[in-house]
């Protein structure tokens, strides 16, 4: 089971942490997380790069134990395509 948990950090701390996320090229370190219940949440990845990085990373987050249901829905401005 994943729990999600919240903390303080220094401010320097934060920084690094900060910057290690865009250095990854992620747009965030967190998703919206909704209580569906007492034993279900809904959590929405919003996730930005390579299209076989982001199929693989959707595919392994979708066969997550404790992954009741997901869906990867994929989106492109089109450009580059032709």
């Amino acid at each position: 089971m994943v729990e999600r948990i919240g903390i303080s950090l220094g401010k320097d701390l934060l920084g690094q942490f900060d910057r290690l996320i865009a250095d990854k090229g992620y747009a965030s370190a967190s998703a919206p997380h909704v209580h569906m219940d007492p034993h279900n949440c809904l959590e929405v990845q919003v996730l930005r790069g390579p299209a076989g990085t982001i199929m693989r990373m959707g595919d392994g987050l979708v066969a997550t134990k404790g992954v009741e249901f997901g869906k990867l829905v994929p989106a492109t401005t089109g450009e580059g395509l032709r």
